[in-house]
């Protein structure tokens, strides 16, 4: 039986160090990159997720979610889409975790191997160290612009204004390509207020800059 290749999913968001206490972060929760997850797993695919610490507890909630699903609906083995949606309803309404897998799902935590980030640098390290010929999903919302300089200790509240020196930080995407040339690598788009054919020529330009395979 032909074993199937190992899927690496990035979601949730960066955090760039101003000084010791505080940072700059963005609004993702990582559960995009969590149903992705899910699907995959209830599939049969091993699964790798680098996830910040925000998408590390969606992903408690959702495991929760579904032992308690099987718990009070029904065993695996006679698992029932429509019971399972039943069932996984009354979670989300106490949990408001929107995922439900196309098949039998499983838990991330204990299916899936989960491996948590905080930086910019932390994913590129966590990226560098993957199997060639495996599917990357870049999920990950990565900060556009990192602090030149962490203050030690806490910047002083002060000053009524504060100015903070940011770089561009690298595009991880860029160099997955040569790193991993027989992956399959699919990148994300998020653009605000832009239109369809928008949307679609900023895909194109992803996938041709960076060689990737897909663009969503």
């Amino acid at each position: 039986m032909e074993q199937k290749p190992r899927v690496y999913i990035t979601t949730g968001g960066t955090r760039e160090a101003i000084d010791d206490v505080r940072y700059v972060t963005n609004f993702s929760t990582g559960k995009f990159g969590l149903a992705i997850a899910a699907e995959f797993l209830a599939r049969g695919f091993p699964v790798t997720i680098f996830g910040s610490r925000e998408a590390y507890r969606e992903a408690q909630v959702y495991d929760r979610a579904v032992q308690s699903a099987w718990q009070g609906c029904f065993r695996v083995e006679d698992w029932n889409r429509k019971e399972w949606e039943q069932a996984l309803e009354q979670q989300r309404k106490r949990n408001s975790f929107p995922i439900v897998p196309s098949v039998a799902p499983f838990q991330l935590l204990s299916h899936g191997e989960f491996h948590q980030f905080t930086s910019a640098k932390s994913l590129g390290d966590l990226l560098s160290n993957m199997k060639n010929g495996s599917v990357v999903f870049n999920a990950a919302a990565v900060a556009d612009y990192t602090p030149v300089e962490v203050n030690g200790g806490k910047i002083s509240s002060e000053a009524d204004e504060l100015v903070i020196l940011m770089r561009r930080t690298p595009k991880l995407i860029s160099t997955l390509r040569e790193e991993y040339p027989n992956s399959i690598l699919v990148g994300f788009k998020l653009l605000a207020g832009a239109t369809d054919s928008e949307l679609l020529e900023a895909a194109a330009e992803q996938i041709r800059s960076n060689q990737l395979d897909f663009s969503i």
